[in-house]
């Protein structure tokens, strides 16, 4: 399994959060973040957040992985097995390869908290088209992005993150919940789809937090699989189906189910899919008052 993040790191990222919040602007080109992309955006496209596929995604265990690693063998130079359960050097080894991949336009498939990720930089115009190409993907569906903390965040949006948004940040983020906010005109017309607002997500997961910080620059990531069909469960069959289109494979185990996502640019916030956060846990804020922190 990945390695999560961890109590003492989420007490840091909260503690931070404030000054961050205070101190980085949307004009921001801090983190090394430099888009080079056009702007222009279709005002009749919809942010369709639909899930591309079901997220019944079982848990890793020995034998999927040593099945992982067999099938690896046809694909030694796109494929590193790592056991994120164990995180040691070989693992720092192979976030620095995958990251090389992500900072030169390549594709990147990575496990996260949550389901497989197929990603790459989210400036990137081309390998943002070869994402769509190769999952078949409807030009009209937004891409969401990774990011590894509050200033990255700062840097995709426009205006302000609001006090609402600060609150549902720190009591889910790091975590399996995406949202959606007003999105920068720097912003690449394949993330957006037209709509003007972006889903962003920072993940439970230590790993993908040390390739995004590595990189110096978010990440799109989407679900692997063809548009529309079942997410690729097994690892053995998402090595042999998508070793061949892509530039490197992390193999280490998934989560479980996809994130929730909610919508922060309407009020009250709207639920536009229930993943691994339930609505329960988040009626509070779905509410007209969300109350006191």
């Amino acid at each position: 399994m990945q390695r999560f993040h961890n109590n003492s790191a989420d007490s840091a990222f909260h503690n931070t959060a404030d000054r961050t919040f205070d101190s980085a602007s949307d004009n921001s080109h801090s983190h090394g973040i430099s888009p080079d992309a056009s702007h222009d955006v279709s005002p009749d496209a919809s942010h369709d957040v639909s899930a591309d596929a079901s997220h019944d995604v079982p848990h890793n265990d020995n034998a999927s992985f040593r099945a992982s690693a067999r099938a690896a063998g046809s694909f030694s130079s796109q494929v590193i097995g790592v056991d994120f359960r164990h995180p040691g050097q070989p693992e720092a080894g192979a976030i620095q390869r995958a990251a090389e991949v992500v900072k030169r336009g390549g594709l990147l498939i990575f496990p996260t908290d949550t389901v497989y990720g197929l990603g790459c930089s989210a400036f990137h115009e081309p390998a943002l088209e070869r994402i769509f190409s190769l999952k078949e993907r409807p030009l009209g569906k937004p891409l969401p992005v990774l990011v590894s903390g509050l200033e990255q965040l700062t840097c995709l949006i426009r205006g302000p993150v609001s006090p609402l948004a600060k609150k549902v940040i720190r009591e889910f983020w790091p975590g399996a919940l995406t949202l959606i906010f007003p999105a920068s005109d720097r912003i690449p017309d394949l993330i957006t789809a037209g709509t003007k607002t972006i889903g962003v997500r920072m993940p439970g997961c230590q790993s993908i937090l040390d390739l995004i910080t590595l990189t110096r620059l978010p990440l799109a990531a989407t679900s692997v699989n063809i548009s529309g069909m079942p997410v690729v469960q097994e690892m053995s069959r998402l090595i042999a189906e998508w070793a061949p289109k892509v530039d490197l494979i992390l193999v280490g185990g998934t989560g479980g189910i996809a994130s929730t996502v909610i919508d922060l640019t309407v009020h009250p916030p709207k639920l536009l899919r229930e993943g691994a956060i339930s609505a329960k846990k988040l009626q509070r804020y779905l509410s007209p008052d969300p109350g006191p922190d």
